[in-house]
Protein backbone atom coordinates (compact mmCIF):
# COMPACT_ATOMS: atom_id res chain seq x y z
CA UNK A 1 0.00 0.00 0.00
CA UNK A 2 1.00 3.70 -0.74
CA UNK A 3 -0.30 7.03 -0.57
CA UNK A 4 0.66 10.06 -2.94
CA UNK A 5 -0.14 13.44 -2.58
CA UNK A 6 0.98 16.80 -4.75
CA UNK A 7 -0.50 20.18 -3.98
CA UNK A 8 -4.33 19.21 -5.28
CA UNK A 9 -4.63 15.66 -5.58
CA UNK A 10 -3.20 12.33 -4.08
CA UNK A 11 -4.92 9.17 -2.76
CA UNK A 12 -4.18 5.33 -1.62
CA UNK A 13 -2.70 2.91 -4.01
CA UNK A 14 -2.18 -0.96 -3.60
CA UNK A 15 -0.39 -3.45 -5.57
CA UNK A 16 0.74 -7.60 -5.51
CA UNK A 17 4.35 -7.98 -6.07
CA UNK A 18 4.56 -8.63 -9.55
CA UNK A 19 1.32 -6.50 -10.78
CA UNK A 20 0.92 -2.08 -11.35
CA UNK A 21 -0.18 0.15 -9.00
CA UNK A 22 -3.90 0.30 -8.86
CA UNK A 23 -6.03 3.04 -7.01
CA UNK A 24 -7.93 2.22 -4.21
CA UNK A 25 -11.19 3.85 -5.54
CA UNK A 26 -13.33 4.20 -1.86
CA UNK A 27 -10.52 6.32 -0.45
CA UNK A 28 -10.63 9.72 -1.12
CA UNK A 29 -8.33 11.39 -4.03
CA UNK A 30 -7.51 14.13 -1.60
CA UNK A 31 -3.56 14.66 -0.93
CA UNK A 32 -2.36 11.92 1.48
CA UNK A 33 -0.16 12.17 4.11
CA UNK A 34 -0.24 8.89 6.28
CA UNK A 35 -2.06 5.45 6.68
CA UNK A 36 -1.52 3.57 9.78
CA UNK A 37 -3.88 1.18 11.89
CA UNK A 38 -4.84 1.50 15.34
CA UNK A 39 -6.49 -1.96 16.54
CA UNK A 40 -9.18 -3.17 14.18
CA UNK A 41 -9.28 0.19 12.73
CA UNK A 42 -7.14 1.92 9.61
CA UNK A 43 -6.55 5.37 9.12
CA UNK A 44 -5.75 8.06 6.44
CA UNK A 45 -4.82 11.80 6.97
CA UNK A 46 -5.22 13.57 3.91
CA UNK A 47 -5.64 17.34 3.60
CA UNK A 48 -9.07 18.20 4.65
CA UNK A 49 -9.49 15.57 6.97
CA UNK A 50 -8.80 12.08 8.67
CA UNK A 51 -10.90 8.99 7.04
CA UNK A 52 -10.94 5.61 8.73
CA UNK A 53 -12.25 1.82 7.49
CA UNK A 54 -12.13 -1.54 8.56
CA UNK A 55 -9.98 -2.41 5.79
CA UNK A 56 -7.18 -0.98 3.70
CA UNK A 57 -9.51 -1.17 0.26
CA UNK A 58 -12.10 -0.88 2.73
CA UNK A 59 -15.12 1.88 2.49
CA UNK A 60 -13.26 5.11 3.47
CA UNK A 61 -15.58 7.40 6.00
CA UNK A 62 -14.53 10.45 7.09
CA UNK A 63 -13.66 10.92 10.74
CA UNK A 64 -12.85 14.47 11.11
CA UNK A 65 -12.30 17.62 9.35
CA UNK A 66 -10.83 19.47 11.95
CA UNK A 67 -8.45 22.89 11.35
CA UNK A 68 -5.47 20.87 11.74
CA UNK A 69 -5.89 18.77 8.91
CA UNK A 70 -6.16 21.69 6.56
CA UNK A 71 -2.85 21.26 5.81
CA UNK A 72 -0.06 18.40 5.47
CA UNK A 73 -0.60 16.49 9.06
CA UNK A 74 2.67 13.99 8.53
CA UNK A 75 3.17 13.15 12.09
CA UNK A 76 0.79 11.58 14.00
CA UNK A 77 0.63 8.88 16.17
CA UNK A 78 -2.63 6.34 17.45
CA UNK A 79 -0.59 2.88 19.90
CA UNK A 80 -3.38 0.21 20.21
CA UNK A 81 -3.26 -0.04 24.24
CA UNK A 82 -3.40 4.21 24.39
CA UNK A 83 -6.82 6.32 24.27
CA UNK A 84 -5.32 8.89 23.06
CA UNK A 85 -4.18 9.48 19.38
CA UNK A 86 -1.60 12.83 19.14
CA UNK A 87 -0.88 14.82 16.09
CA UNK A 88 1.76 17.38 15.27
CA UNK A 89 1.03 20.61 12.82
CA UNK A 90 1.92 24.12 14.03
CA UNK A 91 1.76 22.19 17.45
CA UNK A 92 0.70 19.13 19.80
CA UNK A 93 -2.70 18.15 19.53
CA UNK A 94 -5.03 15.37 20.85
CA UNK A 95 -7.58 13.12 20.36
CA UNK A 96 -9.49 11.02 23.09
CA UNK A 97 -12.14 9.89 20.79
CA UNK A 98 -10.47 7.68 18.16
CA UNK A 99 -9.87 10.87 15.74
CA UNK A 100 -13.79 12.55 15.81
CA UNK A 101 -12.50 15.59 17.79
CA UNK A 102 -9.19 17.43 18.48
CA UNK A 103 -7.89 20.30 20.58
CA UNK A 104 -4.61 21.74 21.00
CA UNK A 105 -1.74 20.23 23.63
CA UNK A 106 0.68 21.76 25.75
CA UNK A 107 3.29 18.60 26.48
CA UNK A 108 5.67 21.44 27.50
CA UNK A 109 7.25 20.84 23.45
CA UNK A 110 5.79 23.41 21.99
CA UNK A 111 8.45 26.00 21.91
CA UNK A 112 9.38 24.78 18.31
CA UNK A 113 8.11 23.15 15.77
CA UNK A 114 7.37 19.25 16.41
CA UNK A 115 10.05 17.06 14.41
CA UNK A 116 9.63 13.75 16.12
CA UNK A 117 6.36 11.67 18.07
CA UNK A 118 6.00 8.74 18.81
CA UNK A 119 3.94 6.10 20.69
CA UNK A 120 3.81 2.60 22.29
CA UNK A 121 2.00 1.47 25.31
CA UNK A 122 1.75 4.05 28.00
CA UNK A 123 5.05 6.03 26.42
CA UNK A 124 4.66 8.96 24.60
CA UNK A 125 7.95 10.85 23.12
CA UNK A 126 8.21 13.92 21.39
CA UNK A 127 10.61 16.03 19.95
CA UNK A 128 11.25 20.00 18.65
CA UNK A 129 13.84 21.08 16.46
CA UNK A 130 15.20 22.99 19.13
CA UNK A 131 16.30 20.16 20.87
CA UNK A 132 13.56 19.83 23.33
CA UNK A 133 12.17 16.55 24.40
CA UNK A 134 9.50 15.42 26.19
CA UNK A 135 7.54 11.84 27.44
CA UNK A 136 5.38 10.48 29.32
CA UNK A 137 5.06 7.27 31.36
CA UNK A 138 1.45 7.24 31.23
CA UNK A 139 -0.29 7.23 27.96
CA UNK A 140 0.22 11.38 27.30
CA UNK A 141 -2.08 12.37 30.45
CA UNK A 142 1.52 13.96 31.95
CA UNK A 143 5.14 15.32 30.28
CA UNK A 144 7.94 15.61 31.87
CA UNK A 145 11.37 16.83 30.18
CA UNK A 146 13.80 14.43 28.28
CA UNK A 147 17.51 14.70 28.23
CA UNK A 148 18.95 13.29 25.21
CA UNK A 149 22.64 13.70 24.63
CA UNK A 150 22.17 14.03 20.77
CA UNK A 151 23.38 17.30 19.81
CA UNK A 152 21.55 17.37 16.54
CA UNK A 153 18.29 16.46 17.78
CA UNK A 154 15.80 14.36 16.52
CA UNK A 155 14.10 13.81 13.00
CA UNK A 156 12.41 11.10 13.96
CA UNK A 157 11.11 8.14 16.33
CA UNK A 158 10.36 4.67 15.76
CA UNK A 159 9.15 2.25 17.57
CA UNK A 160 10.48 -1.64 17.24
CA UNK A 161 9.78 -3.81 20.38
CA UNK A 162 11.36 -3.48 22.95
CA UNK A 163 12.56 -0.09 22.47
CA UNK A 164 12.28 3.06 21.07
CA UNK A 165 14.71 4.19 17.89
CA UNK A 166 15.96 8.05 17.12
CA UNK A 167 17.30 9.05 13.40
CA UNK A 168 18.69 12.57 13.08
CA UNK A 169 21.61 13.78 10.93
CA UNK A 170 23.95 11.80 12.65
CA UNK A 171 22.72 8.65 12.37
CA UNK A 172 20.54 6.36 14.12
CA UNK A 173 20.20 6.30 17.85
Amino acid sequence: VMTTASDTSGGVWTRQSDTAWTRVASAPAAPTWKLFSKSADYFLVTTGGLYAASDYEGDWAARSDAGLFDEAVRLIVAAPAQQKMFAARGGLWESVDNGSTWRTFDAGANTGTLTGLAANGAFVLVATDDGTQVRSINYGNTFSSQPTGLDAGVSFYLWQSPRFWAGNAEGLW
